[in-house]
């Protein structure tokens, strides 16, 4: 449940900070992730990997048509989506290994640039080696 207001208020700010409405909320995470099992997330060391990694599961993403799929550096989501300092402030990565889902094995949730927009996408482990894609919307 920690994890889904986890989502939940990451989605709030990044849509908050895209819509340019300034936040001065007081929140802070102090959250621990218990990695149980090994997937092929928990190899992810760099953003070049996460990349061919969600091209993997999602080969739209690697097609050339739709653009090329990006996860920017925390300081320049910050500064393209009207100075959203809550990024930084609340220390939230690009991208990040967490168990979403409380399962005992490692999802993923990155925040991209493709299709010239943001858009955080979380990929969880459905089965062994099968992976499923899920983009995460908040309405307003």
């Amino acid at each position: 449940m920690k994890r889904v207001i986890y989502i939940c208020v990451v989605s709030q700010i990044f849509f908050s900070c895209f819509a340019g409405k300034k936040n001065n909320s007081d929140i802070s995470f102090n959250e621990i992730d218990i990695f149980k099992g090994k997937n092929k997330i928990d190899s992810l060391q760099t953003v070049e990997q996460v990349i061919n990694f969600a091209k993997s599961i999602n080969p739209d993403f690697a097609r050339k048509n739709f653009g090329t799929l990006q996860i920017k550096s925390t300081e320049l989501i910050v500064k393209e989506l009207n100075n959203c300092n809550l990024y930084k402030n609340w220390d939230i990565p690009n991208w990040q290994k967490i168990d979403l889902n409380n399962d005992g094995k490692t999802d993923l949730l990155f925040t991209a640039y493709w299709y010239s927009s943001y858009r955080q996408y979380a990929i969880l482990e459905t089965g062994t080696d099968q992976y499923k894609l899920f983009v995460l919307h908040v309405k307003f």
